[in-house]
């Protein structure tokens, strides 16, 4: 079951991550837009899809990220971030799955703005 995501303290969709695999759902609801970061420090290779869903069971990429050891973090950072934007309330879940993996060590942040109507708020309604 998708969890709810934490407008205040961010929401991990990834936290090192090590090996192939979905990490958890967080259901969006009311929400109108996010945004994922992923990072990894410098050197990493994987592949890591950003995933959608409209009942958090059938899953579509929204968006691929390749990471090919090559990329160079940003100056006075050790981590590459990549990051993906998630527009509108047509996307109602979210999830990372990490199809490919290598090397590296993987985090993705989900952050998302909107105020959640709190009459209907819950996981599943």
């Amino acid at each position: 079951m998708a969890q709810i995501i934490n407008t205040k303290d961010g929401t991990k969709l990834l936290t090192n991550a090590v090996a192939t695999g979905a990490g958890p759902s967080f259901d969006l609801k009311g929400h109108q837009n996010a945004t994922v970061d992923i990072n990894v420090l410098a050197g990493g290779v994987a592949t890591i899809k950003v995933q959608v869903s409209a009942d958090d069971a059938n899953w579509a990429n929204a968006a691929t990220v390749t990471f090919l050891g090559t990329e160079v973090a940003a100056e006075n950072s050790p981590k590459v971030v990549q990051s993906v934007v998630l527009g509108g309330r047509a996307v109602r879940f979210v999830r990372c799955n990490v199809t490919a993996w290598t090397s590296g060590t993987y985090n993705a942040d989900l952050t998302a703005n909107g105020n959640p109507d709190a009459r209907d708020w819950s996981p599943t309604g």
